[in-house]
């Protein structure tokens, strides 16, 4: 069985996370257009940005507080095993939706339960 790395801020959550539900892609970042004369477009790709999107298992009222205070503080540093690159990532990250943001602050606030259909994604910045 293989553990999928994922921590926050140096805060070890992978225990938590449904491995079946555990998936990462690049999105490539390019530079400015150019055109040259002969109408040719140029542009590189200057580097990747990863997303990783995890669902957790079912918690206790104490994990679920502290994963989502962790994931609410704004950027983060996340550990996370990226598998289009085959190794593990050091990355600052955010969430990528409200929509993901206020069903944690709905858990951490309103001590509702976690919800294990509810998945987590982040975005490096």
């Amino acid at each position: 069985m293989v553990d999928y790395a994922f921590e926050l801020d140096d805060v070890d959550f992978s225990h938590m996370v449904e491995r079946d539900s555990y998936s990462t892609e690049l999105e490539p970042i390019f530079s400015e257009s150019i055109v040259t004369m002969d109408k040719t477009i140029h542009k590189q790709i200057i580097r990747s940005r990863g997303y990783l999107t995890v669902g957790l298992n079912p918690q206790t009222a104490a994990d679920t507080q502290a994963i989502c205070t962790a994931l609410l503080k704004g950027p983060i540093l996340v550990k996370y095993h990226c598998l289009q690159r085959h190794m593990d990532v050091y990355a600052q990250m955010v969430l990528d939706s409200t929509l993901t943001a206020s069903y944690l602050s709905r858990c951490l606030y309103r001590g509702e339960k976690w919800n294990e259909m509810q998945s987590i994604t982040l975005m490096e910045l």
